[in-house]
């Protein structure tokens, strides 16, 4: 009797993975970029709305250069991991600071880890 083992590619062809991974790399990097923008030119008041949150007004520039940064390191193949391990950290430390401030549970606070399934599902099957 023999048994049957699925491997990655025996379940999910080459090429479909490769084009899902980058649509949802596409989906994320897309919703970075959105976020990096608002947060450096400032167009839905961030700093206002930061503020009941216990973040100074005064960071969102610096934070929205390091999500460019972190979208950079995320697009060159030679580091997508560690550009994912950043985007992860940097949203789980948002997540973070949301539920210190003990704001009730909206869709702001889990969007980080929407993000971090797109980004590590991306990144996985852009790999597979």
């Amino acid at each position: 009797m023999t048994t049957l083992t699925l491997t990655s590619t025996d379940a999910f062809p080459r090429k479909t993975a490769l084009y899902v991974g980058r649509v949802l790399s596409g989906l994320a990097v897309g919703a970075l970029a959105f976020d990096a923008a608002i947060k450096l030119t400032d167009l839905f008041g961030v700093p206002q709305t930061a503020a009941p949150a216990g973040c100074p007004g005064d960071l969102a520039q610096p934070a929205g250069l390091a999500e460019i940064a972190c979208i950079g390191l995320y697009l060159a193949p030679r580091t997508a991991n560690f550009g994912a391990a950043a985007i992860t950290l940097l949203y789980g430390a948002a997540m973070l600071n949301r539920m210190a401030s003990s704001e009730p549970m909206a869709a702001h606070l889990v969007f980080g880890a929407y993000l971090a399934a797109l980004v590590w599902g991306g990144l996985r099957l852009r790999r597979a």
